[in-house]
């Protein structure tokens, strides 16, 4: 699985590193990232692509395990609950 796309309320610097934090039910993910694009979104928000680059086989599994519950492949993407990502490199929210 390569990452995520995630909305926040300003864009993120490219090609920094995060620590990112997913809550699926009452599991945990941990991985880190990297920002490989952010731009403005019409809403005011902003649209970033964070490609995972430290993810474990046991979270890869549980995050396409969750995906298959939703019926969609990791490649059609999923939306995550505000507040299921953290930036903790900087300990700012991203949400």
């Amino acid at each position: 699985m390569g990452g995520m796309k995630i909305k926040t309320h300003y864009t993120l610097p490219e090609n920094e590193h995060l620590s990112i934090k997913v809550v699926l039910g009452d599991n945990v993910i941990w991985s880190k990232g990297k920002v490989v694009y952010s731009k403005s979104a019409p809403d005011k928000q902003a649209v970033s692509g964070i490609q995972f680059i430290e993810l474990s086989p046991q979270d890869s599994a549980l995050l396409q395990g969750y995906l298959s519950t939703l019926g969609r492949s990791p490649k059609q993407g999923v939306s995550f609950p505000q507040g299921g990502k953290e930036r903790t490199e900087k300990s700012k929210r991203i949400y």
